[in-house]
């Protein structure tokens, strides 16, 4: 994914400006963003998750425009409130637990009688995670980020980011509170209005890239779905955990090809607005067949 967007950004970014520091802040956040997926505890986990978070903000402000920077300084206050409120969440449970190795805290996950003394730390640690997959309510710079980012980085940040502050919220669930019932409602209550607002955000509106942003916020309430399942059918869940990964891979194909679509429009339009782009893909079978894949892929 990261090699298809490389290949598509010299194109797309044709006569701009600045061009270095989009790659070099490229490859940074995807050395970080292997750096979390590669990790065993969660302290590493996080250190990574923070280098990825604060390397992709230079995507969101590329184009230096008022609309851009005022919504990468939202995606970075949320990026630094969502740091601070894990930072707290680890130091709580380390003193709890004397580790953040993944195998050390599933052992005292597993011998802890009462697990409420877990629910503190753990929402803590998932606020931060939570952040970054753009869960209700801190879901409000991604409908804002992605309409402004280059498309290449839209397709980073809505196929890829997303999904490292998912895998955030599997280790937590799964390390610390697998099989807790009220953890698992919790999720499928954060789930469910995930869902349905991201599906009425888009419902309502007129920009593209807009609407590809609030569709990924609305699917990435279906993951939560399968997540939360996966916690509550404990031994019991290999589908909805099979169905949990399946579809944050699927997820991550289709709104890769569906941000290039939009930039391939952008470079021949200049304009992302739907009234104004209506029908341009009619003499474009190419286009028009990679949307459509794209579109049934989420419809499923």
């Amino acid at each position: 994914m990261w090699s298809v967007s490389l290949l598509f950004s010299p194109r797309y970014f044709h006569g701009h400006h600045h061009l270095k520091r989009y790659y070099f802040f490229t490859v940074l956040t995807f050395l970080a963003t292997v750096g979390v997926f590669l990790s065993n505890d969660l302290y590493a986990a996080f250190v990574f998750f923070e280098i990825m978070s604060f390397a992709s903000y230079p995507w969101v402000a590329q184009e230096e425009t008022s609309s851009s920077l005022r919504a990468a300084q939202t995606y970075l206050a949320v990026a630094v409130f969502g740091g601070m409120v894990t930072l707290m969440g680890l130091f709580w449970l380390y003193h709890l637990t004397g580790s953040l190795q993944f195998d050390v805290l599933q052992q005292y996950a597993a011998s802890v009688p009462n697990r409420s003394s877990l629910y503190g730390p753990s929402a803590l640690i998932f606020v931060g995670f939570a952040a970054k997959a753009g869960v209700f309510p801190l879901h409000i710079w991604l409908p804002k980020a992605h309409p402004v980012a280059p498309a290449p980085a839209s397709a980073l940040l809505s196929g890829i980011l997303t999904k490292t502050g998912v895998f955030g919220m599997i280790v937590v669930s799964c390390s610390l509170l697998y099989g807790d019932v009220f953890w698992g409602n919790l999720l499928l209550f954060l789930a469910g209005i995930t869902m349905v607002l991201g599906a009425v955000m888009a419902v309502f509106s007129t920009d593209l890239k807009h609407t590809l942003a609030c569709s990924s916020m609305s699917q990435i309430g279906f993951i939560m779905t399968g997540l939360a399942f996966t916690v509550l059918l404990h031994h019991e869940n290999a589908l909805a955990a099979h169905g949990t990964f399946l579809h944050m891979l699927n997820h991550s194909l289709i709104k890769l090809d569906l941000f290039l679509c939009a930039g391939a429009v952008y470079m021949n339009t200049h304009s992302l607005n739907l009234t104004e782009i209506r029908g341009f893909g009619r003499k474009k079978p190419l286009l028009h067949f990679c949307f459509l894949m794209g579109y049934l892929g989420l419809i499923g």
